[in-house]
């Protein structure tokens, strides 16, 4: 679903909304959701007229399953770049230990890692607060993740206050 023009919300991704930024020829996507949300998007980049190919960037709002958790086969399909915030990085190719959840939730957490069998790739970009990519300026909003962000358009580029 188009939003507003050259962004389209992609529905029924689970885990997290995956944005599609359309500009020119080139498409960047914005989160993936957990794994198995790869078809989904796909088809919805061909549904609008485009080949897979033209993904050429997976942003990563942070390294969580629910948001990157497709990320590896859409790479693989797409041969698109992954970008992340620097602090993020480790913890998307698991070179740092993921921070532990103790109890019932800590449990239900592992199986379902165990489960959806998260592959996670390596970033190819790494991003940095005020950065820009493919027209988004990248905000580090760190919290639960010290390496999350959000991303926004520079003044005048879209219609609407879009924060991602």
């Amino acid at each position: 679903m188009e939003v507003v023009e050259g962004i389209h919300l992609i529905r029924r991704v689970r885990g997290a909304n995956a944005y599609l930024l359309r500009a020119d020829e080139a498409i960047t996507l914005v989160d993936t959701g957990l794994p198995g949300s790869a078809g989904r998007i796909t088809d919805y980049v061909e549904s609008i007229g485009c080949r897979r190919s033209d993904v050429k960037t997976i942003v990563l709002t942070h390294s969580d399953m629910d948001h990157a958790g497709s990320a590896t086969r859409l790479k693989e399909e797409t041969n698109a770049k992954v970008a992340i915030h620097e602090a993020d990085a480790p913890r998307l190719s698991e070179e740092k230990e993921w921070k532990k959840v103790n109890g019932v939730l800590g449990l239900l957490l592992r199986a379902a890692g165990a489960a959806m069998r998260f592959n996670r790739p390596q970033a190819d970009v790494l991003l940095k607060d005020s950065d820009i990519i493919n027209g988004l300026h990248v905000i580090h909003t760190p919290g639960t993740q010290m390496g999350a962000s959000a991303f926004t358009f520079p003044a005048g580029l879209c219609s609407s206050a879009t924060l991602f």
